[in-house]
């Protein structure tokens, strides 16, 4: 309902009457010296029916690290049927911010803490302030190895009358895939053959050889040699043979701990006889560390950790002796 009061002289009368449409507008009548005029107007029907309540909210975050903000999130009594308009009433001094629609993306540019407000409007309400806080850390900084330096002894269990390659690269302590490695085998095997190709080592055995054997080699990487290495090489008839990983490669989030049943890592055939495997880490990650749980290993990042950690060798022994070892990779990523 709209009331106007307005002031006017009429027989020297108070008059209250009706303007127009009498179910909805009154008109007040005052005495005045002058000609009627309308002196307020209130708009009953149109008047703000309730109002918009925001949340503030916290962020941890590196530096140069980009953060989305969904503000439609931060409405507590969020309406469906609403228009909302997000607006940026303080804007941060530590980063740049940018907002369409109802997402706002904030970029530190240094290290430090930053606060900006913000709020929600629609046609009928505006809502309280809400308070977007940062707090921007230095960049996780990997510690890098300058010296190269091989795992000392790498298990590779072979097949009897069949070939087998290896991976160089989960030899290579820290191992880098901008660098460019060169291996050289220091002492061949005596039960088979071996060649390199780049990173690839590919072993195969005599005919009926069983047992036994073993391979050592050295890496360079144009500024350094490693130490000398060991491939510790078992020949097993088919019918027995060893348990043997699969490619162990993982992505992994920050500041979550990840978990892999290392069981379902094994490559089939399982051997017939051996119904028990047990799990150990030989080495541990350098931007993490993992632990074990029968077949379940955890592995947790250091705080804000980030990168390539190719550290971490696992080795599986099956209930007649035999083992495997292998490099475990985690891909850590925001």
């Amino acid at each position: 309902m709209k009331k106007y009061i307005l002031y006017g002289l009429l027989s020297s009368m108070f008059i209250i009457m009706a303007c127009g449409n009498i179910e909805t507008e009154t008109v007040v009548l005052n005495k005045s010296p002058d000609n009627i005029i309308i002196k307020d107007i209130v708009d009953e029907e149109t008047a703000p029916a309730g109002t918009i309540e925001v949340t503030d909210k916290q962020f941890v975050l590196e530096s140069g690290q980009e953060v989305n903000v969904d503000l439609s999130a931060l409405i507590t009594n969020f309406d469906a049927t609403e228009s909302y308009v997000y607006l940026i009433i303080t804007p941060p001094t530590n980063g740049l911010v940018s907002i369409q629609n109802e997402l706002l993306t904030y970029t530190p540019s240094s290290v430090g803490s930053d606060l900006m407000e913000f709020k929600v409007s629609t046609t009928n309400a505006d809502s309280n302030l809400g308070l977007l806080s940062f707090t921007i850390n230095e960049t996780t900084i990997v510690p890098t190895t300058t010296t190269l330096t091989l795992f000392d002894t790498t298990l590779l269990n072979v097949e009897q009358d069949k070939s087998k390659d290896l991976n160089l690269s989960s030899i290579i302590k820290n191992f880098s895939s901008t660098e460019t490695y060169n291996f050289a085998i220091v002492q061949p095997p005596s039960k088979g053959q071996v060649s390199l190709n780049g990173l690839n080592l590919t072993y195969i055995p005599f005919n009926n050889i069983t047992g036994s054997d073993r391979i050592t080699l050295r890496a360079g990487d144009g500024n350094s040699t490693s130490n000398i290495a060991e491939i510790s090489i078992s020949i097993q008839s088919e019918s027995n043979s060893a348990p043997n990983f699969g490619s162990l490669e993982f992505e992994v989030k920050s500041n979550t701990p990840f978990e892999v049943d290392l069981l379902t890592q094994l490559l089939p055939p399982h051997p017939f006889d051996a119904k028990v495997y047990t799990f150990e880490i030989t080495f541990d990650g350098q931007i993490g560390t993992g632990v074990i749980s029968g077949n379940t290993l955890t592995y947790t990042p250091i705080n804000n950790g980030l990168g390539k950690d190719s550290s971490m060798r696992i080795l599986v022994t099956d209930d007649l002796g035999q083992t495997d070892e292998s490099t475990i990779i985690f891909n850590i990523s925001l």
